[in-house]
């Protein structure tokens, strides 16, 4: 099996471990009582939400894109990045440097080169989460410590990955030791691409789509509450909720956030807000809400690589930089930063 393969076998099994350690803990015969209870027609709304989403992250990765001036087909671009959410089951999504090999077979585009997107993706991501978890946090007076954490773990990177000097003086130190001199070169062109990603406005303008994205799927946690009767909980209350969960779950690098992240979400919802009738309740939401983010993404992921796989790799023929000239010259937040 492959390495891929691996990495997305551990997060199905831990998936699955995860969803029978729920299943036993909240009793699977009142699990199923409460999930019989679900309205299921906005169950349709909700997957638009996650689709929504899925479309906002798109436009963030088409933006890093040409800012880096790679101009890739747009269906080859927007399925690369789908594949990639395949690895979404990885620690931290680290796995998505996958689209940087699709990138490399289809387009001759070095992985060097696009590899700092999936940092930068993940910068962001934390960005609006913390930004929709720290109202909630701070009017609850719950959870201080992981947003602190994801605060300071944000402005480091940012620091980081956007001071010319830091990524010049890593380099030289890799370059100076003679096992890893041989990379120095990828390493150097990796963090030319990572400062150009970094500039304020493209951060700012890339953060706001998170926001958007995140935000959306925030809408589908609570169209998923207020589908049980019962619940009480407010948009605000769901969106608190689903941003501190799923910040939880990426700080404790598990694949996937599972556990730290279906376990944050049942005990905001019982014991925090108590915004549920039952722990049944809270376990059968946060169930759905998975389903309809996380592994939504996942299977929309392998569609996608096979898809892709299929259309521009199957033969090897066509490789190479490709030009799709009806891309704009400049990126969606100004080339200029």
């Amino acid at each position: 099996m492959s390495g891929l393969g691996r990495r997305v076998l551990v997060g199905l099994l831990a998936g699955l471990a995860v969803i029978i350690a729920l299943m036993v803990w909240s009793d699977a015969r009142k699990l199923a009582d409460a999930l019989s209870t679900f309205e299921l027609p906005l169950l349709a709304p909700v997957l638009a939400l996650s689709l929504t989403g899925y479309a906002f992250r798109a436009l963030k990765w088409q933006a890093y894109l040409a800012r880096l001036d790679i101009r890739v087909e747009r269906t080859r671009s927007i399925l690369c990045f789908l594949s990639g959410m395949v690895m979404s089951i990885t620690p931290g999504k680290v796995g998505e440097v996958l689209k940087s090999f699709l990138l490399r077979e289809s387009d001759g585009v070095p992985i060097a080169r696009t590899a700092p997107i999936v940092i930068a993706e993940r910068t962001t991501d934390l960005i609006a989460l913390l930004i929709m978890a720290t109202w909630g946090a701070a009017s609850l007076a719950y959870g201080g410590a992981v947003i602190i954490a994801g605060a300071l773990l944000v402005a480091a990177l940012i620091i980081l990955l956007s001071w010319p000097s830091a990524g010049a003086l890593a380099v030289r130190a890799v370059a100076s030791v003679r096992f890893t001199a041989a990379i120095a070169p990828r390493l150097d062109e990796a963090r030319v691409s990572m400062n150009r990603l970094m500039g304020l406005r493209l951060l700012l303008g890339t953060s706001a789509l998170s926001l958007a994205a995140w935000g959306a799927e925030a809408v589908g946690t609570w169209l998923v509450l207020r589908a049980f009767p019962g619940t009480h909980a407010s948009l605000g209350d769901a969106t608190f909720v689903y941003a501190f969960a799923t910040l939880a779950g990426a700080l404790s690098m598990l694949p996937g956030g599972v556990l730290a992240t279906e376990g944050s979400m049942i005990l905001l919802l019982t014991s925090v807000l108590a915004v549920v009738p039952s722990e049944q309740v809270a376990t059968a939401a946060t169930l759905l809400v998975r389903f309809t983010t996380l592994w939504l993404g996942v299977l929309l992921g392998a569609g996608a690589l096979w898809l892709f796989r299929r259309r521009y790799l199957g033969d090897g023929e066509g490789r190479g930089p490709r030009v799709d000239p009806g891309l704009p010259p400049d990126d969606l937040f100004g080339s200029n930063y």
